[in-house]
């Protein structure tokens, strides 16, 4: 680190002492320079002639920059007319827009926007004996945060500070046209930014009430159920409040847009115009992401599957394959998380779930089961026993389905000079591991009739 200080102090003696050699000592130059150019005459051992090499000066080079040459006139030109309108026109202007009294209310509420917040909540607290109690106990204790006020804390913030920032925008706009640097546009700039904020803080204080609403009906529901009631989708509401939401801030973003074309003064059609061949490049380039959009939205829509649930994704017919299936980790709006069998973790495009048929194990209550065995025909006589033996003990099996869905048992034909026997029953499982334990159980049972059978006709 050493070495890297006393470098950077030498480049800042050496940058300090051309500063002052550029701006204190211009009739100490010498003669011959032309546009800040010396010659500097080198020797080496092969050459004989002076090699003339042209060397400038870092301030010198800067005060030839075309940049800040303009910037530098445009300073002073406005400094002389700062002087020739007595230099008090931009403070004059300034004193205008904020007064003291603008300042102090800002101030207080600045401050006092919090404690004004938990004091309301104390008293509704304190009247809230006075209004009929509900049926069923609350399910947890009132706070401030889960209150209509703690709900309205943060917009609350973003609005008292609305009104600084708009002042402070008035500010820039009157020193950038005190400096020159006029804003080449048609319209007021501060009632733009005025516009566009307020519909923002508007977005806002709409989005948080509605979230406190569907917070007090979660809150009154599981007091509800906690009290013995039915119990009600919340899943299904947490995703009608995020599309709720998703439409409040697109209206927020139309009306921001509207007022911003109207200040421009230009047409909120050409936005999707501008650009000819070019947009409609940019939009066959983004057109997947368009369709991976669209496709999540309708998945949180048609509410197919959900987080934790075991689904099958449609087949890949370019490979002639068969979809992958896993548990589903996360649903977002451009692609859904899924956790395969072997562990792996797949993002897999929101678009293929509008394209083919999805298979929801967990919403699936029965599985289909199919099997078979051999009866050798020396043992035809042992046939109609093996049959009712088999789909006894099937029936009495947990885990298989012998109420909705009928456990088939019969002889469907032959196979190798053998009498086959076809065995169908439906498995209660949501998932491929109780799935597996009881495919097991049913063949053990089968497996388990047909050796009491061969033993009992060979003991007779």
């Amino acid at each position: 680190m050493k070495p890297r200080l006393a470098f950077s102090s030498l480049f800042a003696m050496l940058m300090s002492m051309s500063m002052v050699w550029a701006f204190s000592f211009p009739s100490l130059r010498p003669n011959s320079m032309a546009s800040g150019r010396m010659l500097l005459q080198m020797k080496a051992a092969t050459i004989t002639t002076p090699l003339p090499i042209v060397v400038e000066k870092p301030m010198e080079m800067l005060m030839h920059d075309p940049i800040f040459r303009k910037m530098t006139k445009t300073i002073k030109a406005t400094l002389n007319g700062a002087k020739a309108a007595g230099g008090a026109s931009i403070m004059q202007q300034i004193h205008k827009i904020i007064e003291p009294t603008d300042v102090l209310v800002i101030g207080l509420t600045i401050l006092c926007r919090k404690p004004l917040l938990k004091s309301l909540f104390a008293i509704q607290e304190k009247l809230r004996p006075l209004f009929p109690k509900p049926k069923y106990p609350k399910h947890s204790p009132r706070l401030f945060e889960d209150s209509l006020f703690g709900y309205l804390e943060r917009p609350t913030y973003y609005a008292v500070w609305f009104l600084p920032f708009v002042y402070l925008i008035d500010i820039l706009t009157i020193v950038m046209h005190f400096l020159g640097f006029d804003f080449h546009i048609k319209g007021d700039l501060p009632r733009l930014v005025f516009q566009v904020s307020s519909s923002l803080l508007c977005g806002s204080f709409i989005t948080h009430i509605k979230d406190w609403f569907f917070a007090k009906s979660r809150e009154d529901h599981l007091a509800h159920v906690a009290a013995g009631g039915e119990k009600r989708d919340l899943v299904r509401e947490n995703t009608v409040n995020e599309l709720t939401s998703i439409l409040v801030w697109g209206m927020v973003m139309a009306f921001s847009l509207e007022a911003m074309s109207l200040e421009f003064g230009f047409a909120l059609g050409s936005l999707f115009a501008v650009g000819g061949i070019g947009s409609a490049s940019a939009v066959l380039a983004l057109r997947s992401t368009f369709e991976n959009v669209v496709g999540g939205l309708l998945l949180k829509l048609q509410d197919k599957f959900r987080v934790g649930e075991t689904i099958t994704l449609p087949d890949d017919k370019k490979k002639g394959s068969r979809g992958d299936e896993g548990c589903v980790e996360s649903v977002g709006y451009v692609t859904t998380m899924l956790r395969k069998q072997d562990n792996s973790l797949v993002a897999v495009p929101n678009s293929i779930f509008t394209q083919g048929e999805i298979i929801n194990w967990s919403r699936t209550p029965y599985r289909l089961f199919q099997t078979a065995i051999t009866l050798p025909i020396e043992q035809l006589p042992l046939l109609p026993e093996t049959i009712n033996r088999v789909k006894t003990r099937l029936t009495k099996e947990e885990g298989v389905e012998s109420i909705e869905r009928d456990v088939i048992v019969a002889a469907s034909g032959f196979k190798e000079g053998k009498i086959l026997i076809e065995v169908s029953c439906h498995l209660v499982t949501s998932n491929d591991v109780d799935s597996g334990r009881l495919r097991t159980r049913v063949v053990d049972i089968i497996a388990s009739v047909a050796n009491e059978v061969k033993a009992s006709s060979s003991g007779k």
